[in-house]
């Protein structure tokens, strides 16, 4: 402390002499002052750590760390499961925040590969996928849109270098008709593990197609547009790993009933959608023999078409598919008397009425009232409906006020037919909620 104090003065007296000396004089007199303000920082410091060494027992107090800026660390596992809830354009914004973000999202981003090519960046995500090997081993999910004007094969090339037991689901939609885009995705090393097949417009064109998509080994759910031009010699075969099937025409194929016959009764979801014709009348009989010989075990049946038959076919179910438990049919196809016969296991009834038969009221009544009795275990009831047909709606509010009391939940749609638009894959209409 005597030091310390001393080196004060002392600083203290080299800046009077400063003030007062000659320019020579001062400058040494400067240099000795910036000397001994470090001898006396050192002094100072020697002071106070004596200081804290004269008292043994002391405690420590915390200190506190609000003013310090502490950083969050987050498990990068953590963080890259949060990111594969988003959708794509959010994994885009995610994807620039940082490095470790980026590297969280490469793997949810590239688990799903959207590629288009009317896009202008087809060119980009094609070239990355063709360099990097490590990227391609990280795509489960692909999805493949093919413009109408495309002629070139050399822009999926590719395709080809995707390994193989990677991508489970292939989404493809070929407007084009100039080039055989199907027959080169088909011939890609990655096609035959695929899972989940779903070809749209144009991708089945000849009937090689379409044996080659039911030669897959792998395949749990096969959507196909088909087309009911082409001829298909010989029974068909189809994989015993195959569950769901979809196929939708613009009308009912000749080779629709053979087509079925291959499925066996493996399936657990079958949809039959014609756009604009109506099935044969000559072809109903074989349809419903089908149904009743190999899908007794079937859990999901979808048969609709835009337009309604002459007279309706389904009058019985229950002894054809007793394990149903999801129906949707299009409108003319049922009768009241299918209402009654319906299997005890179903629990979603989905049907599409419109004119010029009047809807089964009083057959819906009695099934909703067996569903309040425990008779069926009826869950949910769907009833679509087209503009126009029904000027009042007023009509569906006993059946809309009964089905709450019996545990069924009732919704009703209204739609326009000139803007309905059937998506065969996810099962549902795009229409508006109607108001009773």
């Amino acid at each position: 402390m005597i030091f310390v104090h001393i080196s004060e003065q002392f600083r203290c007296a080299v800046d009077v002499m400063s003030r007062q000396a000659r320019w020579p004089l001062r400058m040494l007199i400067v240099v000795s002052r910036r000397w001994w303000s470090k001898i006396a920082r050192t002094a100072r410091s020697w002071a106070t750590s004596w200081r804290r060494r004269s008292v043994p027992y002391r405690q420590e107090l915390p200190q506190d760390d609000s003013s310090k800026t502490t950083r969050l660390r987050y498990n990068c596992d953590v963080l890259e499961c949060i990111l594969q809830q988003l959708q794509a354009q959010d994994l885009y914004a995610a994807a620039l925040v940082c490095r470790d973000w980026a590297l969280a999202a490469r793997r949810p981003l590239y688990s799903r590969v959207n590629y288009d090519t009317d896009l202008k960046s087809a060119p980009l995500l094609a070239n990355t996928l063709r360099t990097c090997s490590h990227l391609r081993r990280l795509v489960r999910s692909l999805k493949v849109h093919i413009d109408v004007d495309d002629d070139d094969t050399s822009r999926l090339d590719w395709l080809h270098l995707m390994p193989e037991e990677g991508v489970h689901d292939l989404h493809v939609r070929q407007f084009s008709m100039d080039k055989d885009f199907t027959t080169f995705i088909l011939q890609s090393p990655f096609i035959l593990y695929i899972r989940r097949l779903k070809g749209e417009a144009e991708f089945i064109r000849t009937k090689e197609h379409l044996l080659g998509c039911l030669a897959l080994p792998h395949l749990k759910s096969l959507t196909l547009d088909v087309p009911d031009e082409i001829e298909v010699p010989g029974p068909l075969s189809a994989p015993m790993s195959l569950g769901s099937f979809l196929f939708h025409s613009w009308s009912f194929p000749t080779y629709g009933t053979a087509l079925l016959d291959a499925m066996g009764a493996q399936l657990d979801e079958l949809v039959v959608d014609t756009t604009a014709n109506l099935m044969p009348n000559d072809q109903v009989p074989a349809f419903l023999a089908t149904l009743g010989k190999h899908f007794r075990h079937l859990r999901r049946l979808t048969v609709r078409a835009k337009a309604s038959p002459w007279s309706p076919y389904l009058h019985r179910i229950s002894h054809l598919t007793p394990s149903l438990e999801y129906l949707h049919l299009g409108p003319g196809i049922y009768s009241p008397d299918l209402f009654s016969d319906l299997p005890r296991c179903l629990h979603t009834l989905r049907l599409e009425h419109g004119r010029p038969r009047p809807f089964p009221f009083n057959a819906m009544e009695h099934l909703v009232a067996r569903a309040g009795r425990g008779d069926i275990a009826l869950q949910s009831l769907t009833v679509f409906v087209k503009n126009g047909d029904y000027d009042d709606l007023s009509k569906f509010g006993h059946l809309q006020a009964m089905c709450p009391q019996c545990g069924v939940d009732f919704e009703l749609k209204v739609y326009d037919g000139t803007k309905c638009w059937w998506d065969f894959g996810g099962l549902a209409l795009k229409t508006s909620s109607g108001s009773i």
